[in-house]
């Protein structure tokens, strides 16, 4: 019982409580990710450039004797910058 009496005692004041606020309706505004939308691009960019590159060197249409080894490191280097930046 001695709990309660403490509990008796305390005054709270009532707030004026209407239920809506005009804040809750409104939309936060975001900012642009302007860093991850280049980073994307320069990514999908250059992976693309890598896997045609590295297609056309695999086909043989670059037929240069010191590209022929680099056909298969560019393909996939490009398929791993491709993933990313899609």
């Amino acid at each position: 019982m001695r709990g309660l009496r403490g509990f008796r005692t305390r005054r709270y004041i009532q707030l004026e409580d209407t239920g809506f606020s005009d804040a809750q309706f409104r939309r936060p505004v975001y900012p642009i990710p302007w860093k991850s939308i280049i980073l994307a691009t320069i990514l999908f960019v250059l992976g693309s450039l890598g896997i045609i590159l590295g297609s056309l060197i695999i086909t043989g249409v670059i037929a240069n004797e010191e590209w022929l080894d680099r056909g298969k490191p560019f393909f996939f280097l490009g398929s791993l910058l491709f993933i990313p930046g899609n």
